[in-house]
């Protein structure tokens, strides 16, 4: 325990090991907070595109293809011609509208949408916060017993 307060006095990681004949367990502190960098380990979507309406955003996918993103994902667009301002340009944050369509926000102001073009998913890193609580219980303190029988197979 003191350990581990030193090391988060200091801002490092530890990461302790211990086995016990067929047991062990494993004990990980990285700081208060971790980045996560892919929270579900899936490989990104990535779908093709068959229109991106000006006015309202909608992107719909090729026809009766599932774009498999959620509400919050982000999406990043490529071989997008015509609305050329949406390639290559920062992730853009989703709202799914259906299982083929989805909104992107405001693309008024980019110039008319022509053709084509991919969306592909984007993991954004996540701050997450670690709520530390310890519980320490020492074996010395309660008498273990152990009980063995010894008796004979039919």
């Amino acid at each position: 325990m003191e350990v581990d307060k030193w090391v988060r006095a200091h801002n490092k990681k530890l990461l302790v090991a211990d086995t016990r004949g067929l047991f062990g367990m494993i004990f990980v502190d990285f700081g208060p907070a971790h980045i996560i960098e892919d929270d579900n380990g899936e490989p990104c979507q990535e779908v093709l595109i068959e229109h991106v309406d000006k006015l309202s955003g909608d992107v719909t996918c090729l026809e009766d293809t599932r774009h498999g993103f959620q509400d919050g994902d982000y999406v990043r667009f490529s071989e997008v011609v015509g609305m050329t301002e949406l390639n290559n340009a920062l992730p853009r944050k989703i709202t799914v509208k259906n299982p083929c369509k989805f909104n992107i926000g405001d693309v008024s102001k980019f110039s008319d949408y022509v053709e084509g073009g991919k969306a592909k998913q984007v993991k954004m890193p996540s701050r997450m916060a670690l709520a530390v609580t310890v519980v320490l219980i020492d074996l010395h303190l309660v008498p273990m017993e152990t009980v063995v029988e010894f008796f004979e197979y039919p």
